[in-house]
């Protein structure tokens, strides 16, 4: 997988950048890692001086990073969960750390919205297909994860 990425990134150095307008920021190495990829982008989506890119402007570089993954493979479709989960927790708390680690930890199949909902102790829950041990295992794990990647902010 890592050469399809290194394949990609060197055509689009020497092609151009297929993603519009707005280029973002070069990385300093020219070999991105699978991590790194969505996250130069997304970092590239704001020239504010180390500032986090605006709500729109993650919305954009988004809607670009998602259409090239296809969904109807099993890769391209847990690429789509993750960048979705990415984004969202971008959007919503604009640490790029704190989603990175949280992107790294959580199973990959638990979105963002999930994940705040297990952390804010939400009811109403639908673990369908699990059973209760599971589902208990599920609830102290995300909590684990949490712990882990908000004392990595602090």
């Amino acid at each position: 997988m890592k050469q399809m990425i290194l394949v990609m990134v060197f055509c689009l150095a020497f092609s151009g950048s297929g993603l519009g307008a707005e280029e973002p920021t070069k990385p300093d190495n020219f070999f991105i890692s699978d991590d790194d990829y969505p996250w130069a982008f997304l970092r590239g989506a704001t020239q504010n001086k180390n500032q986090p890119p605006s709500i729109e402007q993650i919305s954009k570089v988004y809607k670009k990073l998602n259409a090239r993954n296809n969904p109807k493979t099993i890769w391209g479709a847990l690429q789509a969960v993750t960048l979705a989960r990415d984004v969202a927790c971008l959007k919503s708390t604009g640490s790029e750390r704190l989603c990175r680690c949280l992107g790294k930890e959580l199973p990959a199949y638990t979105t963002y919205s999930s994940y705040v909902a297990i952390v804010t102790g939400e009811k109403n829950l639908n673990y369908s297909g699990l059973t209760p041990i599971e589902i208990k295992k599920l609830i102290e794990r995300i909590i684990d994860v949490r712990e882990k990647c908000v004392v990595g902010q602090n």
